[in-house]
């Protein structure tokens, strides 16, 4: 090929455009996410917060009447950009918002709880599909985690509550039965509760767990913390199968009922999400899904042989040990929390009526959830 006889000006003058155009090029990015075109970065300010999670509650917390819900809000880009899915953007946000939701570990407290119904009110603000930003779903599964069982209660909307969170000791029934707490099954007084239904149908709370649940990881975490959570309150009944604490026979047979059907629920909704995701992709790839999912599991969860009568932070429901799992039937949900129940109940020697009376509560409320749209 005959290369063309190009003076050493017009040599000089090709490599200058050629050098700004791959400048500009190379500034699309940077540029964009400056003027708010596609994504944002997180502020600076929330990778201090990140490491302190006290000061992190403080920042976010939006007060007991949310008039400072724009905090979360605003990180979160709701009105905005959203947050960019890289270390500037929900690698920033992400871990700040976690420990400001969870105080890194500690017993939760009214600011925490408070973060924490923000959150999840944020993201779960549209009923049909929740506003999570990419990259966001694992940071926001640890703060379920964290508050399996306040998720656990709400996920079926029949508790609602026009605040976002409440101590333990305040949200004791009162009246004629003053056992019972509508907060906890195992409440501890001091521990603060975060309250994620402000409608009846609890839709905020189920259109983020399905969001959340896209992500394999996020899926392990929340399918998790919730059959943890199913091992912790069996373990803690009474031989008759009823809360300790409460002294209405009536009563106490109806709270262990709701508490089956929102196990059934939590991990119907779940499902749910991985049945939307089998309609839209092919074989290999649900597989794939399935296969992360295990692979980020702990494993299975197994209530004591023994009534166990302490009752731990709820911040550490879901850190319970864990038994290794068998891949076959392992994202058949029914299958697995059947088995907890059926291991418990055998081990505890239930009557067989009591035993098939919750079980069969169980089994329909995951029946029921499946067969619901949103």
């Amino acid at each position: 090929m005959r290369i063309p006889n190009i003076s050493r000006g017009r040599w000089l003058g090709i490599l200058a455009v050629v050098l700004v155009l791959g400048t500009a090029a190379a500034l699309v990015p940077v540029i964009g996410k400056a003027a708010g075109f596609g994504c944002r970065d997180a502020p600076a300010s929330m990778v201090a917060l990140a490491k302190d999670p006290r000061a992190a509650t403080r920042a976010l917390d939006p007060g007991q009447d949310l008039s400072r819900i724009g905090r979360v809000k605003k990180l979160l880009g709701n009105d905005a950009d959203p947050l960019c899915a890289d270390e500037d953007g929900v690698g920033v946000a992400g871990p700040a918002l976690v420990a400001a939701a969870t105080g890194g570990g500690r017993m939760h407290t009214m600011p925490m709880a408070r973060v924490a119904h923000a959150a999840v009110m944020t993201v779960g603000e549209e009923y049909e599909e929740a506003n999570v930003p990419d990259g966001l779903q694992p940071y926001l599964a640890r703060i379920l985690v964290a508050y399996i069982a306040d998720a656990h209660r709400d996920i079926t909307g029949t508790t609602y509550r026009k605040i976002p969170a409440v101590l333990g000791r305040d949200a004791e029934y009162t009246g004629k039965d003053q056992s019972a707490n509508w907060a906890a099954a195992y409440p501890v007084p001091r521990e603060a509760h975060a309250l994620f239904s402000r409608q009846w149908d609890g839709r905020a709370l189920k259109s983020a767990v399905r969001a959340l649940a896209t992500d394999p990881k996020s899926f392990a975490m929340l399918y998790d913390a919730e059959r943890a959570y199913l091992a912790y309150y069996l373990e803690r009944l009474g031989q008759d199968a009823i809360q300790p604490a409460q002294h209405d026979q009536k009563n106490a047979y109806l709270a262990t009922e709701l508490e089956m059907r929102s196990t059934g629920w939590m991990i119907a909704t779940l499902m749910q999400s991985r049945q939307e995701l089998a309609k839209r992709v092919d074989d290999a790839d649900l597989k794939a899904f399935d296969d992360a999912v295990f692979r980020a599991s702990r494993g299975t969860f197994r209530a004591a042989p023994r009534q166990v009568t302490t009752s731990p932070a709820a911040s550490t429901i879901a850190s319970r040990p864990a038994t290794a799992a068998h891949r076959k039937h392992f994202l058949d949900g029914d299958r697995q929390v059947l088995d907890i129940y059926d291991r418990w109940a055998g081990q505890r020697h239930i009557k067989r009526a009591t035993a098939a009376h919750y079980r069969d509560k169980l089994h329909d409320a995951y029946l029921t959830r499946m067969g619901m749209d949103g």
